[in-house]
């Protein structure tokens, strides 16, 4: 694997019967997630991350302004939906907290 720096792996927590032996190793690098929620805003960061850096990459070391500006779009339009994700999770909370 050539970009080793940029790989991330996810683990979803599962029921303690289905767990196995290879579960109890989990590797450093792999982010513990306990819900689909929790998958998403992971992702979306992780994602809108990845491409700022690219478009980092893309604007110093390859002068290519074209490609920076479009991961750049990219990386905004991930931290949009971050955003929005968890402004409905906030009224969520807030809401069920009124209850």
């Amino acid at each position: 694997m050539s970009h080793e720096h940029l790989l991330r792996y996810y683990y979803i927590h599962t029921p303690s019967k289905e767990h196995n032996q290879s579960d109890a190793k989990v590797h450093d690098r792999v982010t513990n997630i306990d819900s689909i929620d929790h998958f998403t805003s992971e992702l979306y960061g992780d994602l809108g991350q990845y491409y700022r850096d690219k478009a980092q990459e893309a604007l110093f070391d390859h002068q290519d302004r074209i490609e920076a500006k479009r991961l750049l779009t990219k990386s905004k339009k991930c931290f949009e939906i971050l955003a929005c994700d968890i402004e409905k999770k906030l009224k969520h909370y807030k809401d069920s907290s009124m209850s």
